[in-house]
């Protein structure tokens, strides 16, 4: 499953991919104002938000392997956030402060 969310900022990209007998999560996100591309499934806020109710550990990576019924939790958590403005909006001031630290490419 994929959701693509566009802002005036960033596109984002939010993707559950059904493996075998589990659910590979990632979300990524490409700025528009200079195509820089980051995949912000490990960014704090994103865990902070997202993924520690579902999700008992701090090392994330890019992409995160889990069980489906778990996978798709967190799917539906992650649209719903990404649906709601105000959630949206600090989204987006914290990827800028990434993005001015150089932590994208």
């Amino acid at each position: 499953m994929r959701k693509i969310v566009r802002t005036k900022e960033f596109n984002f990209f939010i993707d559950l991919i059904d493996c075998n007998d589990c659910s590979i999560f990632e979300i990524s996100a490409i700025c528009i104002l200079d195509n820089t591309k980051s995949c912000i499934t490990n960014h704090n806020f994103i865990i902070s938000e997202l993924l520690n109710r579902y999700i008992k550990t701090n090392d994330f990576e890019s992409s995160i392997e889990i069980n489906k019924s778990v996978g798709i939790k967190i799917y539906d958590k992650a649209i719903k956030a990404f649906n709601d403005a105000e959630w949206l909006n600090l989204l987006n001031k914290e990827l800028y402060n990434d993005r001015d630290a150089g932590e994208w490419s």
